[in-house]
């Protein structure tokens, strides 16, 4: 996660500096971002050890399957995690009006849509997201 973040501080430094009007595409940045945060929700489920909120469940042939962001955002158990206004950014940028996740893991972006708006988005999404510890029960 570390490359991304620094790549997208070093353009965005770069225009600032130069006083540039075009801010550039992030396309590697937002690409990579956009699935690390579900990683990042993801393990945080893992680690909360929170009681029917899990980040897999099982088929009906007993497989084992990861659930995707869709059911961790709206788990009626999340909100023992991530903040109402949190969960309510995510699902909006995430999944629901911008649906990034789906539209960058599907390739379904456009060239003009990686620009420094979205990244601006992830940015704030990592940085709302990284607020969280995540105490571990003990026994």
């Amino acid at each position: 996660m570390q490359e991304p973040i620094e790549t997208f501080i070093a353009k965005f430094s770069e225009c600032i500096n130069e006083k540039l009007d075009d801010f550039g595409l992030y396309i590697q940045e937002i690409d990579s971002l956009t699935l690390k945060i579900e990683g990042i929700i993801r393990d945080l489920i893992i680690l909360s050890q929170i009681d029917g909120l899990n980040a897999f469940c099982f088929d009906q042939n007993n497989n084992f399957k990861w659930k995707n962001i869709n059911n961790y955002l709206y788990d009626e158990k999340i909100n023992q995690i991530i903040q109402d206004n949190d969960l309510w950014f995510l699902r909006y940028f995430l999944i629901d009006y911008h649906n990034i996740r789906n539209r960058v893991a599907h390739s379904y972006m456009f060239l003009g849509e990686y620009g420094i708006c979205n990244m601006i988005m992830l940015f704030v999404i990592i940085l709302r997201l990284s607020k969280y510890t995540i105490v571990q029960k003990t026994d």
